[in-house]
């Protein structure tokens, strides 16, 4: 888990757009690294 740092708690916001934005990133990243091993 990565802990944001104190001072972006105002941001929490749009800190959880990126986070899911950077979620769906790694979820397709998965896909991608599972097809290539297939």
């Amino acid at each position: 888990m990565v802990h944001a740092p104190p001072t972006s708690i105002p941001y929490k916001g749009r800190l959880k757009t990126t986070f899911s934005q950077g979620q769906k990133q790694l979820e397709q990243l998965k896909q991608a690294v599972f097809f290539t091993i297939d």
